[in-house]
């Protein structure tokens, strides 16, 4: 069901959880820095507004409704 590989990945796996009634829990990580990343922070948040939008219009447009098929672990 997920459909986005960008910034808006974990939103969107995130709503999809808790559409579905899953539980959801923090848990803690160890954050790595590295000097070489960089943010904009004008392109990047207009890029994970767009797709926070496609979310919503994927959530209207019922693709998140969709019954999930089980895997074959044969």
């Amino acid at each position: 069901m997920q459909t986005i590989e960008g910034w808006g990945f974990d939103p969107e796996i995130l709503f999809i959880a808790t559409k579905r009634g899953l539980r959801i829990e923090e848990v803690p990580v160890t954050w790595g820095h590295d000097e070489r990343s960089r943010i904009s922070y004008l392109r990047d948040g207009f890029h994970m507004l767009q797709e926070m939008m496609i979310i919503r219009r994927n959530a209207l447009m019922g693709r998140y409704n969709k019954p999930v098929q089980p895997l074959d672990r044969s």
